[in-house]
C-alpha cells in the first residue's frame, strides 16, 4: 500500500480506539478521547515540522503539551501513546 493510501485510510477516531486499547490498564485511565485526539493533533503538526529524531520529537511534544496544560500527557506515560500511535498507522500498512 503507498503512503497516499495509508493517509487516506488513517480515521482519529479508529486510532484513538486502537490507541486505547494498547494502554496498559492504569495509563488508558488517565487520558480521555478528547486528551487523545489533542496528542493526535500535535503529533500532526510536529510530523508536519518533520522532525524525525525520536528523542526531538518526544520533548518537543511534552513541551506542546505543558505549555497547553496537558497533564495527562507527561514523561511517564507518553511513549505508550507514540507507540500506540505507531502501531496504529502500521497497522494500515498491513492492510491489502
Amino acid at each position: 500500500m503507498d503512503i497516499d493510501k495509508v493517509l487516506e485510510a488513517y480515521d482519529d477516531d479508529a486510532a484513538i480506539e486502537f490507541i486505547k486499547n494498547t494502554l496498559p490498564a492504569d495509563v488508558k485511565s488517565q487520558f480521555t478521547d478528547d486528551d487523545l485526539q489533542y496528542f493526535l493533533d500535535v503529533m500532526y503538526i510536529l510530523d508536519e515540522k518533520c522532525i524525525i529524531d525520536p528523542d526531538e520529537f518526544k520533548k518537543k511534544l511534552l513541551s506542546e503539551a505543558v505549555k497547553d496544560g496537558m497533564t495527562s500527557i507527561n514523561a511517564d506515560n507518553v511513549d505508550y501513546l507514540i507507540n500506540g500511535e505507531a502501531n496504529y498507522f502500521k497497522s494500515l500498512t498491513l492492510v491489502p
